[in-house]
């Protein structure tokens, strides 16, 4: 897992208590195994932290992608995946930038740095 989590004053003990049985803000279970397992304690922590901090050296983090971007990426990365389970996967990335426009609980602090050498790939 990459990325430092920081969970709100006084809510700390949810995000390291139990992260895997904390609710997310959105139905999982409406994108079926287009969410792995291992990731839903990712997005987990990611949705209860008030500070996200990311270093990326090759890639554009899910949370700043474009749908054309996410879209590219899943063509490449699943090349044996069928169009619908690329288009599924895109959504739950989509869905996951909704906490950076929340309002309550506020939206996190995002920090991140891209490889200098990225604009030139």
């Amino acid at each position: 897992m990459d990325g430092i989590f920081l969970a709100p004053a006084g809510q700390g003990h949810h995000v390291l208590g139990d992260p895997v049985g904390t609710p997310l803000p959105w139905e999982w279970h409406a994108y079926g195994d287009a969410v792995p397992s291992w990731f839903e304690l990712y997005v987990g922590l990611e949705s209860a932290a008030a500070t996200l901090r990311r270093y990326d050296e090759s890639l554009i983090p899910g949370l700043l992608q474009t749908r054309q971007y996410a879209q590219a990426i899943y063509r490449l990365d699943r090349p044996a995946s069928s169009e619908e389970d690329r288009e599924r996967a895109v959504e739950v990335r989509l869905q996951r930038q909704s906490l950076l426009t929340r309002r309550l609980p506020a939206a996190p602090q995002v920090h991140q740095i891209l490889s200098p050498g990225f604009r030139s790939r």
